[in-house]
């Protein structure tokens, strides 16, 4: 479980690292190497909303311990989600990149932390659930028994 939930962390910390900025890397084809700066992609709107998407899927899938939406909202169906909602920011002139600023980092603890809780109180739950005592039933009092009143 726990080296799940570090893949999953570090795998939303990515997510939220390409939120900010999409990066063509030095090493990229097409790229004059390190002696060259090349300024990042600025990230369109559908990409932000994907984005966006594919994280909280992966955040209730790990929280809520849930295989089913991971299958039924795949990475396809995100970036479609993407691009329908990018295209109503695009005609309402919304820059969701310009809005977030430089929240990226930000948005990866915040995450991060509620996973690793989740994870935590989980454990917990589960850890004091198993020291509790068995209740056992009562049998319930028997008509004309003694516990009726006369």
């Amino acid at each position: 479980m726990a080296k799940e939930v570090a893949t999953g962390i570090e795998a939303l910390a990515q997510q939220a690292d390409n939120l900010e900025t999409l990066s063509t890397g030095p090493d990229a084809p097409g790229q004059g190497g390190a002696a060259e700066e090349v300024a990042p992609a600025v990230p369109t709107n559908a990409e932000i909303i994907g984005g966006a998407v594919q994280m909280v899927r992966d955040v209730l899938c790990m929280v809520l311990d849930l295989k089913t939406p991971a299958s039924t909202l795949h990475d396809g169906n995100c970036q479609h989600l993407g691009a329908l909602w990018g295209a109503v920011a695009d005609k309402r002139g919304l820059d969701l990149n310009s809005m977030m600023g430089d929240y990226a980092a930000e948005v990866a603890a915040v995450v991060g932390t509620v996973v690793i809780g989740q994870a935590v109180m989980r454990g917990a739950r589960a850890e004091l659930a198993a020291r509790a005592p068995v209740d056992v039933e009562e049998k319930p009092a028997q008509p004309g028994g003694e516990d009726v009143a006369q």
